[in-house]
């Protein structure tokens, strides 16, 4: 059986129909549903390309294909499409196939509208909370506060009326957007880590390491991450002397104007911006060369970026949205949009080498609860589900 599966993401395609992707869910990401279905055809936005970038990984290959929608940008763009976004969901489900859409996004609501409209049951994918998503300061937009709890309302209406349900987070979406009394939910994080993702053992670290080296891990695609919060925050800390250096690791639109700011603060000599860097080693190596990761989001589900860094042993500041409080402790979060308390959590960390010991310890322990071997049992699990459901539902209408 083919499954479809939707996701509000951005792939590039070359005049050869290779379909490729600047950074995240190459074609090994896609391989997880082939553990189930025998064929999976991504759904989600494609813009042509004359040639790929050294950097780019590829996405399709055997067995993993695509339906591509309009390359769409911003929420005006969208409603101009609307007419031929339904018609190519229509396309897609005029095959033989079992649908999971990645929620909330706009090209998920569209599908599933048609699913429904057809009376053909979907399953659904949480991946991040649309509350927060558009919270102040996560986007600028006339029309945020609506779209804050049009999105929230879209959200609790799918998974109400999903047959199946898998949430990134163990308890915090599923408070928010309960599942139906019939649905079968289950739970897992979209990351993948191997063995070679974990260091054998935590840090021991020293009194006095200067510079106390931070690094940060996230798309500048938008401001959800709270880069901005992080140099605020590092400002701060120099100003009273403390001598850090961030690395930050990512590109994305908003990246000049994050480095705009760090000229304005004048931390030009204590900020790196690397630019986007190949998964796996690369991001490890920078990883491994800090003592402390810091992401202050202003939305989550929960965030890959910071399981990643907990496999390396790394000790961690976060905020409190999404999933995060379920793998880090109180003490070590911060309010987003709270650059003081940040800075606080900084300078208190910065010379405390016994407390980020027990941090590297703690961290690396619960790291190891997200390992692909565990992970995979349960996602496994959802899929065959969805694909039970599918084929029940065919033998229904066929009777």
């Amino acid at each position: 059986m083919k499954v479809a599966v939707s996701m509000e993401r951005r792939f590039l395609r070359t005049p050869d129909g290779s379909v490729w992707t600047s950074s995240l869910f190459p074609y090994s990401f896609w391989q997880r549903y082939l553990s189930v279905f025998d064929e999976v055809q991504i759904v989600s936005r494609i813009k042509d390309v004359s040639h790929p970038e050294p950097s780019w990984k590829q996405v399709s290959g055997p067995g993993v294909s695509f339906a591509g929608i309009p390359h769409y940008v911003g929420p005006w763009q969208f409603v101009k499409c609307t007419r031929e976004m339904t018609r190519a969901c229509r396309d897609v489900l005029q095959q033989d196939v079992a649908l999971i859409c990645r929620v909330c996004s706009p090209t998920a609501s569209r599908l599933i509208s048609v699913a429904q409209s057809q009376n053909r049951p979907y399953s659904i994918e949480v991946v991040g909370d649309p509350y927060d998503a558009f919270s102040p300061g996560a986007i600028s937009h006339p029309l945020r506060a609506y779209f804050r709890q049009y999105w929230r309302r879209e959200l609790r209406y799918h998974c109400q009326h999903a047959a199946a349900i898998a949430y990134v987070t163990k308890s915090a979406l599923q408070e928010r957007y309960p599942p139906g009394r019939l649905a079968f939910h289950t739970h897992y994080s979209s990351i993948e880590l191997e063995n070679e993702a974990y260091v054998s053992e935590s840090r021991k670290f020293s009194k006095g390491v200067e510079p106390f080296r931070l690094i940060t891990v996230a798309s500048l695609e938008h401001t959800q991450k709270g880069i901005d919060i992080i140099l605020d925050a590092l400002a701060d800390c120099v100003n009273t002397g403390l001598n850090l250096q961030l690395t930050v690791v990512g590109d994305g639109r908003f990246r000049q104007q994050y480095e705009e700011q760090t000229k304005k603060l004048n931390l030009s000599n204590c900020v790196t911006f690397t630019g986007e860097l190949p998964g796996g080693t690369a991001v490890r190596d920078q990883l491994d060369s800090a003592e402390l990761f810091v992401l202050p989001s202003r939305q989550e589900g929960l965030p890959r970026s910071v399981l990643e860094a907990m496999s390396r042993a790394l000790p961690c500041i976060a905020s409190t949205v999404g999933g995060i409080p379920e793998i880090l402790a109180p003490s070590e979060m911060v309010e987003p949009n709270n650059a003081g308390q940040l800075a606080e959590k900084l300078k208190g960390l910065a010379g405390n080498s016994k407390r980020l010991t027990e941090l590297s310890a703690r961290n690396l322990e619960i790291a190891r609860q997200y390992h692909n071997s565990i992970l995979t049992k349960r996602r496994n699990e959802f899929y065959q589900t969805v694909k039970e459901i599918t084929h029940s539902e065919k033998r229904s209408v066929a009777a």
